[in-house]
């Protein structure tokens, strides 16, 4: 039997072809997949590829909760519910993982969502709502504007189930030149 160039030239061209083909795969199965996003809580920065598996703190949040608030001072009279009915949805900067808008429901802050933003497991509200109509309840029984400032923060409790915070409201009216002020503590269950 004898052994030609050509059938060594061919011999080494196949033999190549399955190492280099060998060589692929294993740089393939090298790939590590993962969350390639920084600003994501699970972010993995060994990751070369996106698994689609990234988590943002918001997602911590995001759902329906039923709880209480109970405010002191002035606006006591008119934010207090036993049964404090909102929900926390996505902010409206979609660009933004960390924003989560507040919606209450039948409070008086339900006309307007509050904008937040989270924080690892806290949620910190710092907003602003210019010429809120304020319900004021009897005797006055009137709606008045007023720039109200929201700050505080709601913190996730028992596995993610349970949100406990507070709210300290600032009003600003016409009817006094100092702002009317109330702490507000917030406790709220997850709504399954």
């Amino acid at each position: 039997m004898t052994f030609t160039v050509a059938k060594f030239i061919c011999l080494s061209f196949l033999l190549s072809a399955i190492i280099v083909s060998c060589s692929n795969d294993a740089n393939e199965d090298d790939t590590i997949r993962g969350c390639t996003d920084a600003s994501a809580i699970n972010y993995n920065p060994d990751a070369d590829e996106s698994d689609g598996s990234c988590a943002y703190s918001r997602s911590q949040y995001l759902g329906d909760y039923l709880g209480s608030i109970s405010c002191d001072g002035v606006l006591g009279g008119i934010i207090q519910s036993d049964s404090l009915a909102f929900s926390l949805l996505e902010g409206f900067d979609l660009e933004d993982p960390t924003q989560v808008r507040v919606v209450f429901e039948n409070s008086a802050l339900s006309p307007v969502p509050l904008t937040a933003n989270t924080v690892e497991d806290t949620l910190f509200v710092d907003q602003t709502l210019q010429q809120f109509p304020l319900e004021i309840p009897a005797p006055l029984d009137t709606i008045i504007p007023a720039d109200i400032t929201a700050q505080g923060f709601l913190l996730l409790v028992d596995n993610d189930s349970r949100v406990e915070g507070i709210l300290n409201l600032s009003a600003l009216t016409d009817l006094s030149p100092e702002p009317f002020e109330s702490s507000c503590p917030i406790e709220a269950d997850r709504v399954q």
